[in-house]
């Protein structure tokens, strides 16, 4: 599952213009996080290349993308950091 998260967050990163972060949660599910600041209609387009990525390399995964920004990713890494570990 990992290199199909890898993937994923290198063709993040290829796609837009801020960091990415890679996480899983104890239950097994995978976080990509792009740190960004784009539109909806671009958000859709990302995640749909995102996601042809990583089933390349699996058939089936747990997988949420978020795109967001700065101050967003703060606030929700407070939230949530205890139960994410980090991938990439």
């Amino acid at each position: 599952m990992n290199d199909a998260i890898i993937a994923g967050a290198k063709k993040l990163s290829e796609l837009i213009k801020g960091e990415v972060e890679a996480y899983v949660d104890d239950d097994g599910s995978y976080y990509l996080i792009g740190i960004t600041d784009t539109d909806c209609r671009t958000n859709a387009r990302i995640v749909t290349q995102v996601l042809d990525e990583i089933y390349k390399h699996t058939d089936s995964i747990n997988v949420t993308i978020l795109l967001m920004e700065k101050n967003a990713y703060k606030s929700y890494m407070e939230k949530y950091k205890g139960s994410l570990k980090r991938v990439v």
